[in-house]
């Protein structure tokens, strides 16, 4: 064992100002007391190892460093290591590669009588890089160094080994399972953006600055949660024999900022336009998910169905993105399908899983669990349900949304009266509806649908899928 080389920088022992002799002869027995000390530990077993080291202050407040050398090539656990004293205090600090104690007596330590240091430090057994020879039985035997002294690589270092994968694994699983939790809370602030454009929370345009005529109003929905609707009428002499369409928005804005849209369903289709502000959004209360959404959906539908004034067999479901796969679930849902004369569905996915996957940019997100997701949206497992006439209206240039999400969707939709879908070569994910032909598209498919409930003269149309340049 070579023996540190003490300097005043780094000594190995600190001790008061007296002779040279004595200082030096002081020395000598502490570097025999450090060589039995790192004896004893290089040779125990246990990975605990336990030092008991007993001295004679030398003067009042002197001070004793030691420092243990690990030429055995195990590891030790990083910290610090208290130090017990009889009478004085002191600490211990842990590196990989050594142990430094510092020990202080007392002021008015009593002239005779021994200072009792004890120190307990974990060792993390592992393979010695140093060693020229190991043991080949089983683990039971050790190997010699380079310089003839044994170490410490027997039947522990396996087991110690195997302490260690154990860790590292349980370590991966917990750092899994807290991604797994951010990515499950965190997804509403992924989905939903009710505070988008600015003051989209505070300020909501109504229909009167298009000089429309509306009924304002606040709806309980089974939860208890308050949401903002408005109704657009058609005039007096009209509102009651006219359809009247449902419209669920996106995922960002509030009803003002479709005014637009909604302004160009009321003239082009003279119809009724009952917008819904989804629970988080604009003025209504609580705060957005998909079960709230749904909620919000049924309230607005038992709401028209509570009108008088209103033709009950012409409400017409409306979605766009996210308000696509609102329009899909309340389409399938079996208590209201009796009610609806039909169902548009403009720019949506297939399920939330599957577009955050593309619109993430990481893929393995499409392949993990439904339960992995709090918000689902799973309208390709819906559109079977459907039995309502449908029709489909994809913005070929939607750089949001593939457009073969949509033909997916309509391809799975395998059980309705009729189903159309309309391409729109220039139409982007919010904007569709501004391409030529939008409306002509709606009100030939209303007509349809209309003049085949009144006459019953086919049980079934074909498929058609029309593109509109």
């Amino acid at each position: 064992m070579q023996q540190e080389k003490t300097t005043p920088s780094s000594s190995t022992l600190l001790t008061s100002e007296g002779s040279t002799g004595r200082r030096d002869q002081r020395q000598k027995e502490l570097r025999h007391q450090q060589q039995q000390l790192l004896y004893k530990f290089r040779y125990q077993q246990n990975p605990i190892s336990q030092f008991h080291h007993q001295y004679q202050p030398q003067a009042p407040s002197c001070e004793y460093t030691y420092r243990v050398d690990n030429p055995s090539g195990n590891r030790f656990a990083d910290g610090v290591c208290a130090v017990t004293s009889r009478g004085g205090g002191g600490q211990g600090r842990i590196s990989s590669s050594s142990i430094s104690v510092h020990c202080r007596t007392p002021v008015h330590f009593p002239d005779q009588g021994k200072m009792s240091v004890k120190l307990k430090i974990r060792e993390v057994k592992s393979p010695s890089s140093n060693s020229s020879a190991t043991s080949t039985g089983g683990g039971g035997g050790c190997g010699q160094g380079s310089d003839g002294t044994p170490t410490s690589t027997c039947g522990a270092t396996g087991a110690g080994t195997n302490v260690t994968s154990v860790g590292g694994l349980i370590t991966l699983l917990l750092v899994i399972i807290s991604l797994l939790g951010l990515l499950y809370h965190g997804q509403d602030m992924l989905v939903y953006y009710p505070q988008q454009p600015r003051n989209a929370r505070i300020y909501v345009e109504m229909p009167s600055l298009l000089k429309l005529p509306y009924e304002s109003s606040y709806l309980q929905t089974k939860d208890g949660t308050s949401i903002h609707v408005v109704l657009i009428k058609q005039p007096h002499y009209n509102f009651v024999n006219v359809p009247t369409v449902i419209f669920f928005h996106g995922n960002a804005g509030n009803i003002g900022h479709r005014l637009m849209n909604a302004y160009g369903l009321y003239t082009s289709l003279g119809c009724n336009v009952l917008m819904v502000e989804y629970r988080g959004y604009g003025k209504s209360h609580g705060t957005p998910s998909e079960i709230g959404l749904y909620q919000d959906a049924e309230a607005a539908m038992d709401y028209l169905l509570r009108q008088t004034q209103i033709s009950r067999d012409k409400i017409i479901v409306f979605g766009r993105s996210l308000g696509g796969a609102v329009a899909i679930y309340l389409a399938s849902h079996p208590y209201y399908t009796q009610h609806i004369h039909s169902v548009f569905i403009e720019n949506t996915f297939t399920s939330l899983p599957e577009i955050g996957a593309i619109v993430i940019g990481i893929p393995i997100i499409g392949l993990l669990p439904y339960w992995c997701f709090k918000n689902q949206f799973p309208s390709i497992k819906r559109v079977p349900k459907i039995t309502v006439p449908v029709m489909y209206l994809s913005g070929l240039t939607d750089n949001l949304i593939p457009p073969q999400m949509m033909k997916t969707l309509f391809e799975a939709t395998q059980n309705p009266p009729m189903k159309r879908m309309a391409l729109f070569d220039n139409g982007t994910h919010n904007e569709t509806w501004l391409c030529p032909g939008y409306y002509e598209c709606i009100l030939n498919f209303i007509t349809e649908v209309s003049k085949w409930r009144s006459t019953s003269a086919l049980t079934n149309y074909s498929d058609v899928l029309t593109k509109i340049v």
